[in-house]
């Protein structure tokens, strides 16, 4: 990776269109500094190409996941994607065994196969989809709200929410009232 990363503009700027935004910087400046959006803000780095971001991720000593508790984790709390070392060991440990190939290979056939098919299924006849809008990003939110009981009907909540909770940096009224929704939303599910 380059010494000295060129200043870029925050990827706040570019909500309307990302995909340019992302090649641009994939082309011009794989490795950017961005501009920061609040005064006081921890410098952040944007890191665009496999071998730098394999890099990054290997060098915990460098590099932290702290700063993740900047973005969401001020809406959300303390969350996993913001620890490093053994704090995020111990964290992953506790939710490992849901994620083992045994329990997988179970969730496959009545759970996962058919969210991707359903979602596919939604698009296939008009020939054409806007895949992260329609699929990609539906599909992770729709597998977790399975997986803790909430029902399929509600995981547009749970999507805007997550898109809510992260434009949150730029705009924290949104950020704030997205999580106490989210909270509201969960804590009787939560204490039944």
């Amino acid at each position: 990776m380059p010494a000295a990363a060129p200043l870029v503009d925050s990827m706040h700027k570019h909500w309307d269109d990302p995909h340019s935004f992302w090649t641009k910087l994939r082309a011009e400046a794989p490795v950017a500094l961005a501009e920061p959006t609040r005064p006081g803000d921890r410098p952040v780095y944007y890191v665009t190409r496999w071998a730098d971001v394999d890099a990054v991720l290997r060098d915990p000593a460098t590099f932290s996941s702290s700063i993740n508790a900047q973005g969401a984790g001020q809406f959300m709390g303390p969350i996993m994607l913001s620890m490093d070392g053994e704090q995020h060991r111990a964290h992953r440990f506790l939710v490992s065994h849901a994620f083992r190939a045994s329990q997988l290979a179970r969730w496959e056939k009545g759970l996962i196969r058919p969210a991707i098919e359903g979602l596919c299924d939604s698009v296939a006849g008009r020939g054409r989809a806007e895949l992260v809008g329609e699929v990609i990003s539906r599909f992770p939110v729709l597998v977790i709200c399975a997986l803790s009981g909430i029902p399929a009907g509600d995981s547009y909540r749970f999507l805007q929410w997550a898109i809510d909770i992260h434009r949150g940096m730029t705009d924290p009224e949104v950020g704030f009232a997205a999580a106490q929704a989210m909270q509201a939303y969960l804590e009787p599910i939560v204490a039944a």
